[in-house]
């Protein structure tokens, strides 16, 4: 299900990416060629999500923070905020 995440065709390697609340609250992610058949899911981030929002950063330098998430969870009945 789609909970505050993001889905963004990528022009660096052609691909649809998508992240998702997964069906154990954490984070789940998946790619496709069309945005229409989407790969099968994987998890990539453990834990109570409450709510998050993934953006593709098209002016970063860095290959490697391209993708940014901003990110509530919850753990021990508190919300924990960050900027992954």
């Amino acid at each position: 299900m789609a909970f505050s995440n993001g889905a963004w065709h990528d022009p660096q390697d052609g691909m649809f990416k998508m992240w998702y609340r997964d069906v154990d609250g954490g984070t789940g992610y998946a790619t496709s060629k069309d945005g229409i058949d989407w790969s099968e899911g994987r998890t990539v981030l453990e834990g109570n999500t409450d709510s998050q929002c993934v953006w593709l950063d098209l002016e970063s330098e860095d290959p490697a923070q391209r993708f940014k998430m901003m990110r509530a969870q919850v753990e021990s009945g508190r919300r924990c905020h960050g900027v992954i």
